[in-house]
């Protein structure tokens, strides 16, 4: 039984010295941009985040490199009312109040609140 698992282990790290030579010898090839522009959806799920913290992320997104070209949506799900600790309000209420004014030139959309029927605004 021993030597079983030393042969499998043995045969695991001849396969990866193997494909590490196959890829040095034949490496991947980088697909171009499509020609074609592709939809793409990211998703920001929020919970208790403070408001730092989801700036952070949108600016994340909005720095993406070499996506000029393609239709892009941010959804952001506030996903329940909690307060995180030191924070005056929800996550929601700072994405309405202080992060999504929507006054500021960019396309939002309503989305669907379930909790308490709020209108929330989404960043496209």
């Amino acid at each position: 039984m021993l030597t079983v698992n030393t042969i499998i282990q043995c045969a695991m790290i001849f396969s990866i010295c193997i494909h590490y030579l196959w890829r040095l010898a034949f490496p991947r090839k980088i697909l171009p941009d499509p020609d074609t522009p592709e939809t793409m959806a990211w998703v920001l799920p929020c919970y208790n985040e403070t408001p730092e913290e989801m700036t952070r992320s949108l600016d994340s997104l909005a720095r993406q490199v070499n996506l000029d070209h393609h239709k892009k949506v941010v959804v952001i799900i506030c996903d329940g009312h909690a307060k995180g600790k030191g924070m005056e309000k929800t996550c929601a209420d700072y994405l309405l109040e202080d992060i999504l004014v929507c006054d500021n030139g960019r396309k939002y959309s309503k989305a669907y609140g379930a909790r308490d029927a709020l209108d929330v605004c989404a960043l496209q």
